[in-house]
């Protein structure tokens, strides 16, 4: 028995040793179908990540990151991470697990044009987690890039880019421009693909969702835009008759809405009278912008005495209006 417990442990180190041995398949794996045993020792570790940017433990966070990133510039986006991990609880959205192959002393990645990445092959494997919050409806994705090491499961990337407006991605927004284009409501139209271009790409990793055919129909909508209105705008139907000089989507604590920006005359430290000519510009902007009012739940409105530009410090008053 005194031999046998030696033999069984000197056994146990080979059989390890001879699974790490064996040559990795090249592949991309997505969510459950990676291996559920590596899917749950990296899901600690980012587990483990996350709660030391929370905790702000730079020690720790250093401890994770790969020695790339540690020669980088790594506090800025550990800084990010920790600051949009704040907008509400982050949840795993898709995660990828990589074996790339190693051919001339540099990694060739396996097919990843087929599952949609983009990303730097910096390890023989690769772990690739994207992460989305539950609560504001302007929602950023967290990027955590890994790769295993001579030294263990390292931290290669992290970033932080737009995936939401309102509650609905790229593919949604397009949808919904669309829509609101059919109906003639151009300046709509225009605000959402806007925002369709701005959550494009809310990681390097993955390829842009803005594709040929939204591209066109954008260039399309900006010159029907530019064919029927000509800025400024006069607002007729108001006696004061302020003038339109631009719309633009404005990002509040509600959501991203069109943001009417126009010159009043009256002064704008008289905000009786300037909240009394903006109760008659609600009444007849839908008439000289079809739908700016409509199929939405907020509008906003900057009113100016002067134009605003790089060199003057020009006030507004501003207005939400709640449209539903």
């Amino acid at each position: 028995m005194k031999l046998l417990k030696p033999l069984i442990f000197l056994l146990l180190i080979f059989v390890l040793q001879s699974c790490d041995l064996i040559p990795l398949k090249p592949g991309i794996w997505k969510d459950e179908k990676i291996d559920a045993g590596k899917r749950k020792d990296i899901h600690a570790l980012n587990d483990q990540l996350l709660k030391n940017i929370k905790a702000g433990d730079q020690s720790a966070i250093e401890g994770m990151l790969s020695g790339n990133l540690l020669e980088s510039n790594y506090k800025r986006p550990v800084e990010l991470v920790g600051n949009h991990l704040k907008d509400g609880t982050y949840s795993l959205y898709s995660e990828y697990y990589i074996v790339n192959q190693l051919k001339h002393k540099e990694f060739i990645k396996p097919n990843a044009d087929s599952a949609g990445l983009d990303y730097s092959a910096v390890a023989k494997e690769m772990y690739i987690a994207l992460l989305l919050p539950k609560e504001p409806a302007n929602k950023y994705m967290i990027t955590i890039v890994y790769g295993k090491f001579d030294y263990g499961w390292k931290v290669d990337k992290l970033e932080v880019g737009k995936y939401s407006e309102n509650g609905k991605n790229t593919t949604e927004l397009y949808k919904e421009a669309r829509e609101q284009q059919a109906k003639g409501y151009l300046v709509n139209a225009a605000n959402l693909m806007g925002m369709a271009r701005e959550c494009a790409q809310p990681s390097d990793e993955l390829k842009p969702a803005f594709d040929r055919e939204m591209g066109l129909f954008y260039s399309t909508l900006i010159g029907l835009l530019n064919s029927h209105y000509t800025y400024p705008i006069t607002i007729s139907g108001v006696p004061t008759q302020p003038k339109i000089f631009r719309i633009e989507n404005q990002s509040v604590n509600v959501g991203t809405y069109p943001a009417v920006c126009y010159l009043s005359k009256i002064d704008i430290k008289d905000t009786v009278a300037l909240k009394r000519e903006n109760e008659q510009v609600k009444k007849v902007i839908g008439n000289i912008i079809p739908g700016i009012d409509k199929d939405k739940d907020y509008m906003l409105y900057n009113i100016y005495n002067q134009k605003p530009n790089t060199t003057s410090n020009a006030y507004s008053y501003d207005v939400t209006v709640k449209l539903k």
